[in-house]
């Protein structure tokens, strides 16, 4: 029992040195200030940045199955070195795409595969606990943005930036290599389980159905975790064709789709947001960094509510944060009150850090485990329209002349079409 908990630290370590993704704003920055981009060179680059992690992450779904987690997140690692390194020696003014092809495509593919990889190994070992283990990891892969762009600001005054890129891609890789040799998921034999309902929450508490039932019998893993001293009932390894099948699965995915938007509308104009509602440059700063926070915390904590709740409860939940945050930040524009603005952005950095452990666990306790790392990449593909469409809601009126209240109409619509699927989805759960 106790070797999971290593397994998990080793899993947040790679979480951990693979959250730079998010951390875009500060590397660029050097960037910018020796070649004079535009920013839609450098927004393309994360546009580019977002859908190679969706892209690894399908792709590395697929390794684990064939190759184990391991010597996946050693590819991640490889591939981390290469997005860093080769940045920094190829990166010119006249060629914007180069840095497209290494930090974009290159290190997006690493970050995606990585994620997915990390995350099927340390799942498997928390059945009991999955909305746990996955905040703890996603909590870890949100707060190392700060400690990383922190370190490379430094980096990049000390030594340059092109010897400071050289030096985070030594050190991130060398990390999450090493990290990476501590993680495998159970054999046959193992205990898993903490508590007494294996897939249920502590205490008793029912966990999701298993929509993919169907299909356990294709999933040799499952099978030798079910037959574990001292284990319960491990819910189907259902594949991923399975898992397409199943009404709760695309009941859910809809719902993930309308959440991120309006996380991710919120994140994108949040510093002007607030400035919106008359904070100053240094308030509106500080709301942005509440709203970070938030967003880290508010992952820990769902996975905890998760474990005790099951998926329905905390989707239901999330929409109503996530429409209370978009109120709060539409009566703040309208008064004129930054701390009515702060308390939006608190709510909303703690709503959009809930959504990507609720489809962890979701995907963990409603599919199984044996084909976990390929079914959340899955999941994940519905960050591509929601990255697309969020900031269009809030951006589109604002172009027009129209400030940002009628987008922050939008955002609240779309909060209580959220809470309808996730109403609707509760009933799919029961009756699977």
């Amino acid at each position: 029992m106790k070797a999971r908990w290593g397994r998990l630290a080793a899993g947040c370590l790679v979480m951990a040195m693979i959250g730079f993704i998010y951390g875009w704003s500060v590397f660029s920055a050097p960037l910018v200030e020796e070649f004079g981009w535009a920013p839609s060179a450098l927004s393309f680059t994360f546009t580019l940045l977002m859908w190679a992690f969706c892209g690894g992450g399908i792709v590395g779904g697929r390794l684990v199955r064939r190759m184990g987690a391991r010597p996946v997140i050693w590819l991640a690692a490889a591939m981390t070195l290469a997005a860093f390194a080769s940045t920094a020696l190829l990166a010119r003014a006249d060629a914007p795409w180069l840095l497209y092809l290494t930090y974009g495509i290159l290190g997006g593919g690493g970050v995606g595969i990585g994620y997915t990889a990390a995350m099927g190994a340390v799942m498997a070992w928390f059945p009991d606990r999955a909305g746990l283990a996955s905040g703890m990891m996603l909590l870890c892969y949100c707060l190392s943005t700060m400690v990383l762009s922190s370190a490379a600001a430094w980096l990049f005054g000390a030594v340059g930036w092109r010897p400071a890129f050289a030096l985070l891609g030594v050190g991130t890789s060398a990390v999450v290599a090493a990290a990476a040799a501590f993680l495998s998921p159970p054999a046959a034999g193992d205990v898993v389980r903490g508590g007494a309902e294996g897939t249920g929450a502590p205490g008793g508490k029912a966990a999701d159905p298993a929509p993919g039932a169907a299909d356990a019998a294709e999933a040799p893993g499952a099978a030798a975790a079910a037959s574990a001293p001292g284990a319960a009932p491990s819910p189907a390894g259902a594949t991923t064709a399975a898992m397409l099948r199943t009404p709760a699965f695309w009941a859910y995915a809809t719902w993930m789709v309308i959440v991120s938007c309006i996380g991710l509308a919120v994140i994108g104009s949040a510093n002007q947001l607030a400035v919106a509602a008359g904070a100053a440059p240094a308030a509106a700063v500080a709301a942005v960094g509440a709203l970070a926070l938030c967003n880290g915390l508010g992952r820990l904590a769902m996975g905890v509510v998760f474990d005790a709740l099951g998926t329905a409860t905390c989707t239901l939940a999330t929409s109503a944060v996530l429409a209370a945050s978009v109120g709060l930040l539409a009566g703040a524009i309208v008064a004129g009150s930054v701390p009515v603005a702060f308390a939006g952005m608190v709510l909303a950095g703690l709503g959009a850090g809930g959504i990507s452990v609720i489809g962890s666990s979701f995907t963990a306790t409603a599919f199984g485990e044996t084909h976990y790392a390929e079914n959340l990449a899955v999941l994940n593909l519905a960050l591509i329209p929601a990255a697309l469409a969020g900031p269009l809601a809030l951006s589109v009126p604002l172009t027009a002349g129209a400030g940002y209240l009628p987008g922050l109409a939008a955002l609240a619509a779309a909060a209580a079409l959220a809470a309808g699927v996730s109403l609707a989805l509760r009933r799919l759960l029961r009756n699977s």
